[in-house]
C-alpha cells in the first residue's frame, strides 16, 4: 500500500493455510481475519502496530546512533500478555543485540550476534535461555541470504 504520509506506513496481511507440520502451503486462500499493520518513523524514533481481532502488538523503537533501544507488547490476547525490551549495538560489520520477553510466570532472555559477510548475507547466532518453560535453553547458527 502506498504511504499516506512522510513515514506513515500501512499493510493489510493475510495468512495462508499452513499443513500440521507448519512447513507446507496447502493452500493460497487467506485463513483467519487480516492483520492490520501501521508504522510511523519520524527521525531517530520508530512505531509499529499490528491489530486482528484477536491480538494487538506494538514496537516502539529509538536509534542512538551507537545503539537501539526497543520496547514491545500486546494487549488483546486470550492468555498472557508478552512485554520485552531489547538492546542492539552495531560495531562495524558486527552486530550484537541483547533482548528480555517476559509472559505470566515465563521469561526469557537472548543474545544475538550478527557478522555481515556482504551486503546481502549475514551469518547469524542466537543463544537464549528461559525460565517458566519446558525448554530451559535454544541456540541456532544460521546463514540469511537476501534476494
Amino acid at each position: 500500500m502506498p504511504a499516506l504520509a512522510d513515514g506513515l506506513s500501512t499493510a493489510v496481511r493475510y495468512s495462508g493455510n499452513v499443513a500440521a507440520g507448519g512447513t507446507e502451503v496447502t493452500s493460497f486462500k487467506p485463513s483467519g481475519p487480516p492483520q492490520l499493520r501501521l508504522g510511523y518513523t519520524m527521525g531517530a524514533i520508530t512505531a509499529k502496530y499490528n491489530y486482528t481481532n484477536t491480538a494487538n502488538d506494538y514496537t516502539l523503537s529509538y536509534n542512538a546512533g551507537v545503539a537501539t533501544v526497543s520496547v514491545a507488547g500486546d494487549g488483546k490476547r486470550s492468555s498472557g500478555k508478552r512485554t520485552g525490551v531489547s538492546v542492539a549495538v552495531p560495531m562495524g560489520a558486527v552486530s550484537l543485540g541483547i533482548s528480555s520477553v517476559s509472559m505470566d510466570t515465563k521469561r526469557g532472555t537472548e543474545l544475538d550476534v550478527q557478522y555481515a559477510l556482504s551486503k546481502r548475507t549475514t551469518l547469524r547466532g542466537s543463544f537464549g535461555s528461559f525460565s517458566g518453560v519446558d525448554t530451559k535453553s535454544a541456540s541456532r547458527v544460521k546463514l540469511v541470504h537476501t534476494f
